[in-house]
C-alpha cells in the first residue's frame, strides 16, 4: 500500500509532542535525589534562600548567636552595659562606723580589772569621732547608758577632748555629774585645770558652792 508522504510526516510529528509531554511530566533522574524526604533548596529571585529554617520564630526569638557576634557587639558598643556591683553602699560604711563604737563600748559594760590605760581612752574617743553626724547622739547615749561607774575614765577621752563637739562633751560631763562622788571628782578636778574648757564655768560654780579648794593652778 502507498502511503502518502504528508501523512506520515504529521503522524511523526504528533509522536515527537507526545514524547515531548510525556518528557515534561517526568523528567529524567540525574542521581542527586528528588523524592522521598530529600529537600531542596529553593532559591529566591534574589538568589537567596526562599524561606529561613527559623521563618516561623517571633521577633526577639532569633536563639543564641555565636561567640563572634557577641563579641562583636561588645567590641562596637552595641551591646547594653550591666551595671556594676562593686561600688561600696555608703549605707552600709556608716552602720559599719557606728557599729564600730557601739562594739568599743560594749568592751566596757563590764567593771574591769585594774587601770584603764591612756591608749584606750583615746581609742574610745577616736571611735566615736569616726560615727557620722546623725548617728552621734544615739550612739553616745547608749554608751552613757551602758558604761558603769568603775569605767568612767573610759569616757574621759570624750569629755576632755576640746576638739568634739559641745554638744557631746556637755552630755558626758551632765552624765558625770550623776555619778557618785568618788567617781566624779577625779574628772571635775581635771576640768577645773583648764579655763578654757566648756565645761569650767560649771566646775567653778560647782566647787564655789560646795567651798571646795583646789590647789592646782589653772590655765
Amino acid at each position: 500500500m502507498k502511503v502518502d508522504k504528508s501523512q506520515f510526516i504529521l503522524v511523526a510529528l504528533a509522536a515527537v509532542v507526545v514524547a515531548i509531554v510525556v518528557w515534561r511530566r517526568n523528567p529524567p533522574h540525574d542521581g542527586r535525589g528528588t523524592s522521598g524526604d530529600a529537600q531542596v533548596e529553593r532559591q529566591s529571585p534574589g538568589g537567596g534562600s526562599a524561606r529561613s529554617s527559623n521563618a516561623g520564630a517571633r521577633p526577639g526569638n532569633e536563639g543564641p548567636r555565636n561567640v563572634e557576634e557577641s563579641a562583636a557587639d561588645s567590641d562596637d558598643g552595641t551591646s547594653e552595659a550591666q551595671p556594676s556591683d562593686s561600688s561600696p553602699d555608703p549605707a552600709d560604711a556608716e552602720r559599719a562606723l557606728v557599729e564600730e563604737f557601739d562594739n568599743a563600748t560594749d568592751k566596757w559594760t563590764n567593771p574591769v580589772s585594774g587601770e584603764i590605760s591612756t591608749k584606750e581612752v583615746y581609742a574610745f574617743a577616736d571611735a566615736f569621732s569616726r560615727v557620722p553626724a546623725k548617728y552621734k547622739r544615739e550612739s553616745l547615749q547608749r554608751a552613757l547608758n551602758l558604761i558603769p561607774d568603775d569605767n568612767i575614765m573610759i569616757l574621759a577621752g570624750l569629755l576632755m577632748d576640746k576638739s568634739q563637739e559641745k554638744e557631746y562633751i556637755m552630755a558626758v560631763f551632765q552624765d558625770v555629774l550623776n555619778r557618785s562622788d568618788e567617781v566624779k571628782q577625779p574628772l571635775l578636778n581635771e576640768i577645773y585645770k583648764d579655763k578654757t574648757h566648756p565645761c569650767w564655768p560649771e566646775v567653778a560654780w560647782i566647787f564655789d558652792a560646795t567651798g571646795q579648794k583646789d590647789n592646782k593652778n589653772t590655765k
